[in-house]
Formats: C-alpha cells, sequence, structure tokens
C-alpha cells in the first residue's frame, strides 16, 4: 500500500493547518503566564472559558480537516487535532519547571494529586474532534476515489469478545507505552540505594520520541491482534498517566526524592512526562501505530495472494 503523491499532499495540509490553528494560535488559550512554564491545569492558568474556546476550535479544525482531506477525511482528519496538541505540548516548559516551583514535599504531593487526573482532561480536544469528525461523516458527501484500504475487523480474525478486547487493549497499551517509554525516554541515569536509580529530566524532544514510539508500538498490537483502531490506545495515554503516578510517585518516594535529589531527577522517566505530552504525543503515535499495522496487514493479504 502506497500513498499517493495526493494522498502525501492532503496529509500535510491537515497536519499543517492542525500546526497553524490548534498549535499556534490556540496556545494562546492554554499557554502558562510564565513564558517557559509548563502547560497545565495544575495552577488555574487555563479557565472554562479557554477550554471551550479551545474545544470550540478543535472542533471546527476538524470539519475543515474533513473538507480539506476529501474523500479520504475520516482516514485523515484525525490528524489535525493530533498534531495540533502536539505542538502545544513541544511548545510547553516541562515537568522540571513545575517541581522547581513546588520543590517542598507537601507541594509536590498536591502537584501531582491533580496531574494524575489531567490526563483525562486533555481528552477533552480528542472528544470535540471525535464530534466534529462524526458531524463531518453524517453531513457532508464526498466524491468517489481510490479505494482505502480495509480497517478494523476485516483484516483480523480474532475471536475475543469485543468488550473483553477492549480491557485486553487498554491494559496492552498501558504495559507496552510504560515499558517502551522507560526505554526511550534516557537522559542521565545515577544509582540510588531506595529506588534503584533515578533518571533526569528528558529533553521534549526526547520525550516526543519516546511516547510517539511507545503508542505507536502499543498500537500497531493493538489493531494487529485485537482489530481495535486507535482511540482504545488515545484513551489509554490518559490512564498511563495515572497509573505511573500512582505507581512512582507514592509518598514515599516523593519525599526521599525531594529530601536527597535535585528538581531535575525522577524515580521513573515516565512521571518526567507532562500529561499534555502523554496524551498529545500518544495520540500521534496511536494513529501512526493503526496505519502502520494495516499497511502491515495488507501486505500480508497480498503475499498470501500471490
Amino acid at each position: 500500500m502506497e500513498l499517493s503523491l495526493l494522498m502525501r499532499l492532503r496529509i500535510i495540509a491537515v497536519m499543517v493547518l492542525g500546526a497553524a490553528v490548534l498549535g499556534f494560535f490556540g496556545f494562546s488559550f492554554l499557554g502558562p503566564a510564565h513564558p517557559e512554564g509548563a502547560v497545565t491545569i495544575f495552577g488555574g492558568n487555563i479557565t472554562i472559558i479557554d477550554t471551550a474556546i479551545y474545544a470550540v476550535l478543535c472542533f471546527l479544525v476538524t470539519i475543515a480537516a474533513y473538507l480539506l482531506s476529501c474523500p479520504y477525511g475520516r482516514q485523515i482528519a484525525p490528524l489535525a487535532v493530533a498534531t495540533g496538541l502536539s505542538v502545544v505540548a513541544c511548545r510547553s516548559g516541562e515537568m522540571m519547571t513545575l517541581i522547581n516551583v513546588n520543590h517542598k514535599l507537601t507541594q509536590r504531593v498536591a502537584m501531582y494529586s491533580v496531574l494524575k487526573w489531567e490526563g483525562f482532561y486533555w481528552l477533552l480536544p480528542l472528544v470535540s474532534a471525535w464530534c466534529g469528525l462524526l458531524i463531518a461523516q453524517k453531513f457532508i458527501k464526498h466524491s468517489r476515489g481510490e479505494r482505502v484500504p480495509p480497517e478494523a475487523g476485516q483484516l483480523s480474525n480474532h475471536s475475543f469478545n469485543n468488550k473483553l478486547a477492549i480491557v485486553v487493549a487498554v491494559i496492552s497499551t498501558i504495559v507496552i507505552a510504560n515499558f517502551a517509554i522507560g526505554i526511550f525516554a534516557q537522559d542521565v541515569r545515577m544509582f540510588d540505594r531506595q529506588v534503584g536509580s533515578v533518571v533526569g529530566q528528558p529533553s521534549t524532544s526526547q520525550i516526543a520520541f519516546a511516547v510517539i514510539t511507545a503508542f505507536a508500538i502499543a498500537s500497531f498490537v493493538v489493531k494487529r491482534f485485537l482489530g481495535l483502531n486507535y482511540l482504545v490506545c488515545s484513551v489509554s495515554a490518559s490512564l498511563l498517566t495515572l497509573f505511573a503516578i500512582i505507581t512512582c510517585a507514592r509518598g514515599d518516594v516523593l519525599e526521599h526524592m525531594s529530601s536527597s535529589w535535585p528538581a531535575a531527577f525522577y524515580s521513573r522517566a515516565i512521571i518526567s512526562v507532562l500529561p499534555i505530552q502523554m496524551v498529545a504525543f500518544g495520540t500521534l503515535g496511536s494513529i501512526i501505530g493503526y496505519w502502520w499495522a494495516v499497511r502491515y496487514m495488507c501486505w500480508r493479504r497480498c503475499v498470501k495472494a500471490a
């Protein structure tokens, strides 16, 4: 399955649209008060009005992306919001900037108690985009074009009950992504007697690479063996943030880290990832992994037919 030049131009146009409107213009509604601050709801910089405006932007951008990428809007349009959120995540400061401001133990505990739920907040732009996609599909008639490769359920022979498959997919995504991010999000690592080792704050580019790669692998596995699309993996990104903070930012661990190490060090690399980075890069990686699996399955079918 090779992408035509026109298809590649559609993909680029949709990603540019998302980056321009949601990543740069929309950043004014989500950006921190301090230029180097982290994009987060912790501290109350993002108001309900800001959230509503950004959600509406996601809705409208998805419809525009659908029109721009017709007749393949359903396949390409979701890239707009994933790209826009990823640009916001890249422009955000690091987790270290939050810890520098909240360096005391009580402050760290309060910070992580908010951050562990924040991943679900960043699902709101994705929900808004999904609503825009459904509206566009229902009311916009698109012309015929080249055939789109078969998707979920058409190329897989899994025998799982659908609900069980979703549960297995969520657990698999969390396990795979947690393990992969620990491998790919690398910085200086030092021995620690209590937690085994500590890792320095990875750069934003390193986090982007780690999270995108981790969720691409997870989404590939979920599509290949369970026949489910990338939405399950995207939602799992918020659950991974919750799981990581509960397991790696416990009170005793935070007490040890605050008393023994500078703010730039973490007990595990995964808790150096901001919730918006986890959801944004995770969604982008999930889409990439899904289509990677579709392409692989098409190739396998062609080989067997030959």
